[in-house]
């Protein structure tokens, strides 16, 4: 059922929107989602006694981006009402493959970190605190829930919507290029400090979720690599499981662990997004 008196049919709006370019609605769509969400960030700052220039630790964060990822689900409700889209459009199905390929991104995420983590343990570079086991098992369910609403909303836009529009005016080499680029400058608004370091990785990472998105032809599996990959890395982070050893700390080796031991600020981060591409070309043959 239409829910019509929410969206007054507008057909001059629809008729402007459908001949505007893709670039024209991309920009359209994402200047005014963050011209609608800047005063409510202000407030929200504000209350929470943050101000720009300072740290933005995961207190704030979250709140922030709640708020901001809140705002995009009605705007993209109204992206599909002027663009006439189905959700099949912008590769949502909750068919059965759906999930079972969600829980396979999900494992091969898993499987990537294991092998990354479990190699610089081995070689002495990463240190494990057994008095946190705790604490990281308490974290998990929430955190979960957390990395799979921010990857659901990110691969939605990114993998979703945005590709949708630009495939309009350009091959797909050229969207996942385009995309990906946005994807990883996105990341400067929550850190402009330790983001740089990482742009190359974050296009990468943008690269490979669009190639799950083409084994798949949904976004199911996308959405349980992104998932898996912010559920792994936050609960090893927040729960403080793991730190790094002096020898990691060392110039050789920072280039594999990574610049401020960001992992897709070095070559363990790469290492194991070409591993995962890997392994999505295997998917796609069998």
């Amino acid at each position: 059922m239409e829910l019509t008196p929410f969206w007054p049919q507008l057909p001059w709006l629809q008729a402007f929107w459908t001949h505007l370019p893709s670039w024209s609605q991309i920009v359209g769509l994402l200047g005014f989602w963050f011209l609608v969400w800047l005063p409510i960030a202000a407030i929200m700052a504000i209350a929470l006694g943050w101000r720009p220039g300072q740290p933005l630790f995961l207190a704030y964060k979250l709140p922030l981006l709640a708020s901001l990822y809140l705002l995009l689900l009605p705007l993209l409700w109204g992206v599909k009402r002027l663009g006439g889209y189905t959700l099949a459009d912008w590769g949502l199905g909750w068919h059965g493959a759906f999930w079972g390929n969600l829980i396979l991104g999900l494992a091969l995420a898993m499987l990537g970190l294991a092998i990354v983590f479990g190699l610089d343990s081995y070689w002495g570079w990463v240190v494990w605190h057994q008095d946190q086991r705790a604490t990281l098992l308490r974290l998990l369910p929430t955190v979960l829930v957390l990395a799979f609403w921010i990857s659901f909303t990110e691969e939605l836009l990114f993998r979703g919507v945005l590709i949708r529009l630009l495939l309009h005016d350009h091959a797909l080499g050229i969207v996942a290029i385009l995309t990906s680029i946005l994807f990883a400058l996105a990341h400067l608004l929550w850190d402009r400090q330790q983001t740089p370091s990482q742009l190359v990785g974050l296009w990468l990472m943008g690269m490979v979720l669009v190639l799950a998105r083409c084994v798949t032809q949904d976004l199911s599996l996308a959405i349980g690599l992104h998932g898996g990959w912010i559920w792994g890395l936050t609960s090893l982070a927040e729960s403080k499981v793991i730190s790094y050893s002096d020898r990691a700390s060392t110039s050789p080796l920072i280039w594999w662990v990574g610049i401020d031991q960001q992992p897709l600020a070095g070559a363990a981060g790469i290492f194991c997004l070409w591993g995962t591409a890997l392994a999505l070309g295997i998917i796609a043959v069998f």
